[in-house]
């Protein structure tokens, strides 16, 4: 119905005026209903008189109801706010942990004599090795549900760090396992970027593979770009 689709009587926060409003359509088609065919007496003025303040509740209701539901908007907008400044704070300090380990890796790479263009040649190889993988990689069909692909990524953790825990060893790394992705963040993204396709969604099992010289990080992305590498980069 047509109501049920525009507002104000549906936000993103509630369908509780909608359901009301259909509740007075009802009402007010059925009591008409009633008095077309005589159900009434037609000198009896309490059938309007009831159904005027059966009316008057419904609004008196709605209006309640929609100050409530501002009083959400206005309490999940305060939080949302809260989020995105919380969020922005750890961006910037992220920023400058990496500024500072950047250094550290610079001054490393020119007291070794690494040339870090070679690492930097490295990268947009590997990159040009994912892109002509293309992005039609999917999760198996049972992936198609939520927890399908829960029960699919918890079945497949501890194969997954092994491979991956015994490549970052092989290439002089520190593994470090990481939790599941949880089942809210899978459907953000699945929505965000896959269009609520789940079985896009394909790093649900998380692990670092953490390099101390970028001379020991570009030797691990010329691993990935080896033939036959376990790890396959998307």
């Amino acid at each position: 119905m047509v109501f049920q689709q525009t507002q104000p009587y549906q936000n993103a926060f509630t369908g509780k005026i909608a359901i009301i409003a259909s509740y007075a359509i009802v009402l007010t088609y059925f009591t008409g209903i009633m008095i077309q065919v005589n159900y009434f007496d037609d000198e009896d003025p309490s059938v309007g008189g009831c159904l005027l303040g059966f009316a008057l509740a419904l609004l008196a209701f709605a209006v309640r109801m929609s100050w409530a539901d501002v009083d959400a908007q206005v309490s999940n907008g305060r939080v949302i706010d809260s989020l995105y400044v919380e969020l922005n704070n750890k961006q910037n300090q992220h920023k400058k942990d990496y500024a500072v380990a950047w250094v550290a890796y610079e001054k490393d790479a020119e007291d070794t004599g690494f040339d870090i263009k070679i690492m930097l040649t490295a990268f947009a190889e590997l990159k040009q090795i994912a892109e002509a993988r293309g992005d039609d990689m999917l999760q198996p069909e049972s992936a198609s549900v939520l927890m399908g692909l829960v029960k699919l990524m918890e079945e497949y953790q501890e194969p997954a760090l092994k491979v991956l825990r015994e490549w970052t060893i092989s290439c002089g790394g520190r593994f470090q396992a990481g939790p599941l992705k949880k089942a809210d963040r899978i459907v953000i993204k699945a929505r965000a970027d896959y269009g609520g396709n789940l079985r896009k969604v394909l790093d649900g099992v998380r692990a670092s593979a953490i390099f101390h010289s970028l001379k020991d990080l570009h030797r691990a992305v010329r691993m990935l770009c080896e033939e036959g590498c376990l790890i396959i980069v998307i």
